[in-house]
């Protein structure tokens, strides 16, 4: 949203400082993370806007704010994480095992195996996890969980 919103303001013709205020309100309005602090920060944002860029935001964002206000997304199962960092991290990954010159099926062949590889590694780490419990631990209010979450996930908790 931000984007098409930094785009259009600079088609409308908006100064620079004009574009930098409306930008910062229109992050504001995005980071939102109660329905109070959505709706203060949405009167911030129409309030520096003309009427044309008040209707395009009504017309074609108002009905997508489950999709990018973090009032929505924090609700995702992503462990706090806003960016595509972890799919980032695989493109080292895939540019030593695809390159232009492979059929779809050596591709898809290829993205099997190192996909059930990780799987496996990912089963063996998993399996390890129960063995090396701190011996802090209270066993009786973790007994439940031990078998279901990882050791790191554990000792987080296990503080409080």
């Amino acid at each position: 949203m931000a984007q098409n919103i930094k785009k259009r303001l600079a088609e409308k013709r908006y100064t620079k400082e004009e574009r930098e205020k409306i930008m910062g309100t229109t992050w504001d309005y995005i980071k939102s993370s109660t329905v109070a602090e959505v709706a203060e920060s949405k009167a911030r944002l129409y309030a520096q806007l003309k009427s044309d860029e008040i209707s395009y935001i009504e017309r074609y964002w108002v009905s997508k704010e489950s999709q990018f206000l973090r009032l929505h997304t924090s609700k995702y199962a992503n462990l706090g994480c806003y960016s595509s960092q972890r799919a980032e991290s695989f493109h080292p990954i895939l540019k030593t095992l695809l390159n232009p010159q492979l059929s779809l099926e050596e591709a898809t062949r290829r993205l099997g195996s190192t996909i059930v590889s990780a799987i496996k590694k990912q089963a063996i780490t998993e399996s390890q996890e129960g063995k090396n419990l701190p011996r802090t631990l209270d066993s009786k209010a973790f007994a439940y969980l031990v078998d279901h979450i990882i050791k790191f996930a554990i000792s987080k908790i296990s503080a409080e």
